[in-house]
């Protein structure tokens, strides 16, 4: 059989998840005779722990000035790390990548919503949430709210009390942990590479229940504890739609620093984001109006942004640095071209 080239094209396809079988069979089985290859993948489909979250092509690199390199010394949330975990112990990137689905499976059983890991594997796959190495951290429970219409809370950065907090409140809760460090701990590799279904918790034992096993098992809680922080203790919280008392927990982004031509980027969203706010009223029919009267579409922020007092722009500059702030605790690294 001839041989195929390896273009940068496919491997990007393989990354998005958008290859096809016999693609992803083909890159598998190079990347076996290639170290490089497959040092390259393993590190794409658990994303370096390092820097960035995201992949940056030789030709983007080449353009970037280190002078126009936001530097970054705070911690990172690891958004796109892929939950995909084998039976057994150690990465292998030919392993199951369907421990979210079948933990999202086992969660809709208990709602007593039918359906097969068959379907969910398909939704998620023609989603493109479920790649080939497994489920994003951002994208678990989506299957949940979006096609089972339940309410899913994500949180990083998760007191230990919070999950039995959410439990005793009749919630349901995924959690993503290091598989290594939870059954052979194992620490040379700080990823959090698996979804587990927590059931219970307290300060000596967590019982969870594990899809690769397919089985409810128990773990001292120091062990879980200590599997769980690579993930930066993220779970996902799973109830009924209006049943939850919601309590906004925004990502704290606030150790990473806005500095010089950041802080006019920031002015420059937030006078966008009016803008798109006021185009969106006037297209449903708002007017400007000294008073703010629902009844007849009347608001008195319908003015230029350079119109608006101090205070009203105040909420418009908070949702930009925060904005700003998530996107590089996220992994992104923010550039600007010459």
């Amino acid at each position: 059989m001839a041989k195929q080239r390896i273009t940068n094209e496919l491997m990007s396809r393989f990354y998005a998840g958008k290859a096809t079988g016999e693609e992803t069979e083909m890159i598998l089985l190079a990347a076996e005779q290639n170290p490089d290859l497959k040092e390259e993948i393993e590190i794409m489909m658990s994303i370096s722990n390092k820097l960035a979250d995201i992949h940056i092509s030789k030709e983007r690199t080449q353009k970037v000035s280190p002078a126009n390199v936001i530097s970054m010394t705070a911690t990172y949330l690891p958004m796109y790390r892929l939950a995909a975990k084998s039976r057994e112990y150690g990465h292998d990137m030919k392993a199951p990548n369907d421990c979210v689905v079948r933990c999202e499976h086992y969660l809709l059983q208990q709602f007593g919503i039918k359906t097969t890991v068959e379907s969910l594997t398909e939704q998620s796959r023609g989603k493109g949430w479920l790649k080939v190495g497994g489920t994003p951290l951002h994208h678990i429970g989506r299957l949940l709210s979006e096609f089972y219409r339940l309410s899913v809370v994500r949180r990083y950065d998760c007191e230990y009390d919070l999950i039995n907090k959410e439990l005793n409140d009749g919630c349901k809760i995924i959690a993503v942990v290091n598989a290594d460090k939870l059954y052979s701990n194992n620490t040379e590799r700080n990823i959090p590479n698996h979804a587990v279904v927590v059931l219970s918790a307290n300060d000596k034992q967590v019982r969870i229940y594990d899809p690769q096993h397919a089985q409810e098992e128990t773990h001292p809680t120091t062990n879980f504890m200590f599997a769980w922080q690579d993930s930066h203790y993220y779970i996902i919280s799973v109830t009924k739609r209006g049943v939850r008392k919601y309590n906004p927990s925004p990502i704290d982004a606030s150790s990473f620093k806005l500095e010089g031509d950041l802080e006019e980027l920031m002015e420059a969203i937030a006078e966008n984001a009016h803008d798109i706010w006021a185009k969106a009223r006037i297209e449903d029919k708002w007017t400007y109006g000294d008073v703010r009267d629902d009844k007849h579409k009347k608001h008195p922020d319908l003015v230029p942004y350079s119109d608006l007092t101090e205070s009203e722009k105040k909420y418009d500059r908070i949702m930009a640095r925060g904005t700003l702030e998530l996107v590089q605790r996220l992994g992104y690294r923010i550039t600007k071209d010459k």
